[in-house]
């Protein structure tokens, strides 16, 4: 019964059930993208990326981070 139910809402016309692909691919994407993300962060936590800008070299707030010391001026 709920199958023919779900048929008759989603699947009997093109436009629904094109709708559905379309808002099921969206809903996918965005559930495995978190899921990947969830799974990176706990497998490298710890771990400093160099992706974190600078090099990886992390500055206290407030300060410049050592690699962009003394730089001011030269990257014109």
């Amino acid at each position: 019964m709920a199958l023919a139910a779900l048929y008759r809402s989603l699947f009997r016309r093109t436009s629904t059930f094109a709708l559905t692909v379309v808002v099921g691919a969206v809903l996918f994407e965005r559930v495995f993208d978190q899921g990947a993300d969830a799974l990176y962060s706990h497998l490298n936590e710890g771990v400093r990326s160099g992706l974190q800008g600078h090099g990886g070299v992390i500055a206290r707030r407030g300060q410049s981070a050592p690699c962009c010391q003394g730089t001011r001026g030269l990257h014109r």
